[in-house]
């Protein structure tokens, strides 16, 4: 907004209604997630049914003293789920025989 109008950084925030430290606030987080994240990425594809709270046992387990909630948070971010099983063909075809 800043470069656009050519206001202040003070100014634009007073405008806005914001706090000057909230304006120049750097978040210090990827830099820390960054090795928990590839280790995330590692363990995933190798245990495709596990999901983000056995991934966060496993973390643990490995010495990674970790939130839980963090795991969370980086594990959806990146897209991964669990993936589901999909039906045997001949039991479901059965199954749906006798329905």
């Amino acid at each position: 907004m800043c470069d656009a109008t050519g206001l202040s950084q003070r100014r634009a925030c007073r405008l806005t209604g914001l706090s000057l430290s909230t304006c120049r606030y750097a978040a210090q987080r990827p830099s820390v997630d960054a090795h928990l994240s590839g280790r995330i990425t590692e363990l995933a594809p190798e245990r495709r049914r596990f999901g983000y709270r056995r991934i966060w046992q496993l973390l643990r387990w490995e010495c990674f003293h970790v939130n839980h909630k963090q795991v969370y948070r980086l594990f959806y971010v990146k897209g991964r789920s669990v993936k589901r099983r999909r039906p045997n063909g001949f039991r479901f075809c059965a199954r749906m025989r006798q329905m």
